[in-house]
């Protein structure tokens, strides 16, 4: 009996050293392989890899609405043309008796986005007419019938390639009133509520320039308020408190544009070799990897699932840059024929992936969503990708798509515990 111990022991001790050298040997190749950082799963186990490409893709647009945006773009760039929305409520601004002596809109310009050093910009001011009206919060392109904008009333001028200053301003003139007074009388009038003639639709702010120029300018909505686009009014005040007897003095009263937006249409014929994302003009891509056969439905654990693209960042049709972006599960696969229409499910957006921009990489983050593929296969419509601030500026970035080099193309990376008997 003692025997057969010892001869089972001494059996096992080639086996037991076999078994740490094969376990340092593994961990050694583990330290570089995929997985590395996770504990074996059932029956030792270890992690493998999946690496997928899209069946299908899409690109398509919306255009957004720019209202709670810090910024105002005029001018054109890479297909993009951009105007200023800009409307100014002075009735709560103003003494009881007053005289305008002079009057100018001032807007503050951030940066030369695109340049022309051949000729700078006239930007042309019309009032907006009548029939027409919008809202800070949802105006798009094509809301306002540009047809029937009336001629400018005023313009001035922004450098080709180099801002020599910050400060831009313009006068208004008269416009079916007998003049500056009365158009501000005007306007007041209309912002008390008052039955009225006079109408405030506020401003239309266009370039005259048919060549690639465009300028940022500080909106309404940005953190300085000494920057923010302001109507500035040098006024008479006539003070009747003192028995009635008129008291004059000169003062500066200031309005803040209590609406503004800027919008934007693009003209540009991209390159369908390429998934576009951008803002403004809100570039979005659907991509969907098939997953069908590869996993049973259950016994599988699923550690990461990226998904991850990459930029040409030399691309023509490349402008600015993206921060990040979010994912949206799709409803269906309509998408495919018609992703302009197709609808997707709001609530199944993941956390925020950002872009790196010195890699020019984007990594999304879609586990928790793989994970209910694999469960449940008949859910796996696809997801859509979109960028996380797409009100806040003009961008467009392009990415490499399915007839790219396998090293650029867009690939599911799906790193799993297959723990199935």
């Amino acid at each position: 009996m003692t025997y057969q111990i010892m001869k089972t022991v001494v059996r096992l001790i080639p086996v037991f050293l076999i078994g740490l050298i094969w376990a340092f040997s593994g961990c050694q190749q583990k330290d570089s392989a995929v997985g590395s950082d996770i504990a074996p799963g059932l029956n030792d186990v270890f992690p493998e890899e999946k690496l997928l490409y899209p069946s299908q893709t899409a690109t398509f647009y919306e255009l957004a609405t720019t209202g709670d945006s810090d910024w105002l773009y005029i001018g054109r760039a890479q297909g993009y043309e951009s105007h200023i929305l800009l409307k100014f409520n002075p009735y709560s601004a103003l003494p009881d008796s007053y005289a305008i002596d002079s009057f100018a809109v001032k807007l503050w310009a951030d940066s030369i986005i695109v340049a022309d050093p051949t000729s700078p910009m006239q930007v042309d001011v019309s009032f907006i007419d009548e029939y027409q009206s919008w809202a800070e919060i949802g105006v798009v392109w094509g809301d306002l019938d540009t047809a029937n904008i009336p001629p400018p009333n005023t313009s001035f001028e922004l450098p080709g390639d180099q801002l020599s200053e910050d400060e831009f301003q313009f006068s208004l003139y008269e416009y079916d009133y007998s003049s500056q007074d009365s158009l501000i009388r005007a306007w007041e009038w209309v912002g008390s509520g008052g039955k009225s003639l006079y109408y405030n639709s506020g401003l239309y702010l266009k370039s005259d320039k048919t060549t690639e120029h465009l300028v940022r300018f500080c909106s309404a909505e940005h953190d300085s308020v000494a920057l923010r686009p302001k109507l500035e009014m040098y006024i008479t005040v006539f003070d009747t408190t003192d028995g009635g007897v008129d008291t004059t003095y000169a003062d500066t009263s200031y309005i803040y544009a209590g609406a503004d937006a800027f919008i934007v249409t693009d003209s540009a014929v991209l390159d369908p070799d390429f998934l576009y994302l951008g803002n403004a003009v809100s570039y979005r891509t659907i991509l969907l990897f098939d997953l069908e056969g590869l996993f049973p439905a259950w016994g599988v654990g699923v550690h990461r699932a990226e998904v991850v693209l990459h930029a040409d960042t030399t691309n023509q049709f490349q402008l600015g840059q993206i921060t990040g972006t979010y994912n949206f599960e799709m409803s269906d696969t309509t998408w495919i024929t018609a992703p302009e229409t197709a609808p997707y499910e709001l609530g199944t957006y993941q956390s925020p992936s950002y872009y790196d921009e010195e890699t020019a990489i984007l990594t999304l983050n879609i586990t928790d969503i793989v994970y209910n593929w694999i469960r449940y296969p008949g859910t796996n419509n696809g997801f859509m990708i979109r960028t996380s601030a797409p009100l806040e500026d003009i961008s467009r970035t392009a990415f490499f798509g399915t007839n790219a080099a396998d090293s650029l193309q867009p690939h599911l990376s799906i790193i799993y515990l297959d723990n199935t008997p």
